[in-house]
């Protein structure tokens, strides 16, 4: 398991005893059906065509790094960057199997070393909200998309969560834990204000609320449990709530809600 005061923040996970765990946590959360549409929704919008280029910034594992790439062939190219080492290692081992063609390389998202204007289109994916400086990153994927070209951001509001238990108290402090482990917890809201301060045009925000499975977010309920009794709201009564979203989990009656925000604009 990470340790604790790292949960969510994806920008430590090459400091963690385990980067696996983080691994294994985002391949939980990308097959979330919810999460799959809401990435279609996005590709359907940038309307990418064989032989551009494209970047996938904060790629994690590429495993969507590989879908971009069928829509590219023939003759176009993807590179897929991503702060953590460990992440790229992964993604590169992946890679060898797979009949799509992409490049992935570690990088800062808040300082790219690509040459202003190389991509035709430019995607993210729940990588601003941990970004230290996400207006850098947004200024950097304009800056790095050619003119005309599009951008696509799909990321979470984690003010917004919602989890069910008869715990309002205990679950509030659910809610805020994680808020406090995101770097830039509100940035689902921002966008529209955020993409037009950089110039963009064209910009099309669409809100929905992602249901998530226990078996999704368990290691992350287990993680933010932890920190919750570090804060000192008591064992007992911590545990107390994660066993009642246990219990409604093998009723079938567990809910978790989040609000994602998937985005698209143009560069003028």
């Amino acid at each position: 398991m990470p340790q604790v005061e790292h949960v969510g923040m994806f920008t430590t996970v090459d400091a963690l005893e385990d980067p696996g765990v983080f691994i294994g946590l985002l391949d939980r959360i990308q097959d979330a059906p919810d999460v799959q549409a809401a990435r279609a929704d996005v590709l359907a919008r940038l309307d990418l065509r064989p032989g551009e280029t494209v970047l996938d910034l904060g790629c994690g594992t590429g495993d969507h790094t590989r879908e971009v790439a069928a829509l590219l062939a023939p003759g176009g190219s993807v590179v897929g960057v991503d702060f953590s080492t460990s992440m790229i290692t992964e993604a590169t081992r992946r890679q060898a199997s797979s009949p799509t063609t992409a490049t992935f390389e570690q990088g800062d998202a808040q300082q790219l070393r690509f040459e202003s204007n190389t991509f035709d289109a430019c995607r993210t994916e729940r990588m601003l909200c941990h970004v230290p400086d996400c207006e850098a990153a947004l200024r950097e994927l304009v800056r790095v998309t050619r003119p005309g070209g599009r951008i696509g951001v799909i990321d979470v509001d984690t003010a917004g969560v919602m989890i069910d238990n008869s715990d309002r108290a205990m679950t509030a402090a659910f809610a805020a834990s994680m808020t406090d482990a995101i770097q830039n917890p509100w940035i689902g809201r921002t966008l529209r204000r955020r993409m037009g301060a950089v110039g963009l045009v064209d910009i099309d925000v669409r809100p929905l609320v992602l249901e998530i499975g226990y078996g999704a977010i368990e290691p992350m309920i287990d993680a933010h449990v932890a920190l919750m009794q570090q804060a000192g709201l008591g064992d007992e009564e911590v545990e107390a709530w994660r066993r009642e979203l246990e219990y409604s989990n093998m009723a079938g009656t567990f809910f978790m809600g989040m609000t994602m925000f998937a985005a698209t604009a143009r560069k003028a």
